[in-house]
């Protein structure tokens, strides 16, 4: 069952000398589950921030960031990996896949130096299966084209059956082909698992096909609004 985001009082501000600047100011939000959600904005509007606050990855200057219960906002060290393990999945722009490593493996690498690591295997064929690259699971990166890679790195991100996924610009590098697929997969995903996903964006013509779209400008939330697939259904 996947669980909801609440952010309160949310600021991240970074400081470089005497200089400080703030990335984001005061957000306020919470993320339902199973929602399909996208945060969108120009460049610099603390659109990735954001997602990485909720990744885990950074930690905010002031506020709380709770996923149902657990106040991931204070978690530290091992019991952090660990939820973060458990609970989110990540797919980012560059995708981060390993060079050396085959799909297979790559999907894998989550689980090396777990011991439920050999449980997961067959996981992770079945989920390159079904995105298609049944044929290309010893292949390594350089040998995948772009949309491919992406699908490896959306098995990775799933494997371990996230509560959660979150997309930083994950069309960035795709064609507008590549990049309608990618959004028509997230539906089927959302649908087909039950997780909610957060996906960051600076085209609106992808971010309408979430259910609810947040607006950021300068680190604020200027606006909210449902998305086309929200829209049809209401």
């Amino acid at each position: 069952m996947t669980t909801e985001i609440s952010l309160t009082g949310i600021c991240k501000s970074y400081k470089t000398g005497e200089v400080e600047t703030h990335a984001l100011r005061d957000i306020t939000l919470t993320f339902l589950q199973r929602e399909f959600t996208a945060i969108v904005g120009a460049s610099g509007s603390g659109k990735s921030t954001l997602l990485s606050l909720l990744g885990t990855l950074d930690k905010p200057t002031t506020g709380r960031i709770e996923i149902g219960d657990v106040d991931v906002s204070s978690l530290k060290g091992k019991r952090l990996a660990d939820y973060r393990f458990e609970t989110i999945g990540l797919v980012f722009q560059h995708f981060h896949l390993l060079p050396t490593l085959t799909s297979i493996e790559n999907v894998m690498s989550p689980f090396y130096g777990r011991r439920t690591a050999v449980k997961y295997k067959e996981k992770a064929e079945g989920l390159l299966s079904q995105l298609g690259l049944a044929d290309k699971m010893n292949m390594l990166p350089s040998q995948l084209s772009g949309g491919e890679q992406q699908r490896v790195a959306i098995a990775r991100a799933l494997v371990n059956d996230p509560e959660w996924l979150f997309a930083d610009e994950p069309t960035g590098n795709l064609d507008s082909h590549n990049a309608e697929t990618f959004y028509e997969l997230l539906q089927q995903i959302q649908a087909d698992l039950g997780c909610g996903i957060i996906v960051v964006t600076h085209d609106m013509k992808l971010a309408e096909k979430a259910e609810r779209i947040i607006e950021l400008r300068d680190g604020s939330v200027v606006n909210e609004q449902a998305g086309s697939v929200r829209g049809a259904l209401c």
